[in-house]
């Protein structure tokens, strides 16, 4: 028990000393670099012009439009929230139906084992689209805030 602490403490004291001596500016370099070419070469793997592909997208910017219209609408919002979680959470699933059905309403099969196409291209702009939903409840919660302060300032003055 002594022992295999000491082993955990010891690989412990190394990855701090790693993360605290790690050239930062590399490693940034290096994640940019392989980020930008990762994207490259999903852009240019997919064919932009299928039919689905497009219905996707217009679908997305659909969805982020009346995002943006009812960011007032609390029921709306809490409703899209589930939404999206339920297919952030189900990404996996469509993959799979995606993966046994592509011929049916593809050119090329995107959906491979680990699901990157899915949650790159679906998942990725849902959770892109929920970080705006949040900004909006923030907002939203700043303007109440805000009320309520006015509301308790008038209170206090017609008392007085």
């Amino acid at each position: 028990s002594d022992w295999s602490s000491d082993v955990c403490s010891s690989d412990l004291n190394n990855l701090v000393s790693e993360l605290v001596n790690a050239n930062w500016t590399e490693v940034w370099s290096t994640l940019k670099t392989e980020s930008i070419q990762t994207l490259k070469q999903f852009y240019n793997t997919v064919d932009w012009s299928e039919p689905w592909i497009r219905c996707v997208l217009v679908g997305l910017i659909i969805w982020f439009v009346l995002i943006v219209y009812f960011r007032d609408n609390y029921f709306f919002q809490l409703t899209v929230f589930l939404v999206d979680s339920a297919v952030v959470f189900g990404a996996k699933g469509l993959n799979s139906i995606g993966r046994k059905y592509w011929q049916s309403f593809s050119a090329k099969n995107y959906f491979d084992e680990d699901g990157f196409f899915i949650s790159f291209f679906v998942s990725l702009p849902i959770l892109f689209i929920t970080c705006f939903q949040i900004f909006f409840l923030l907002i939203s919660i700043i303007k109440v805030n805000i009320e309520i302060r006015q509301w308790k300032e008038l209170e206090r003055s017609m008392k007085n």
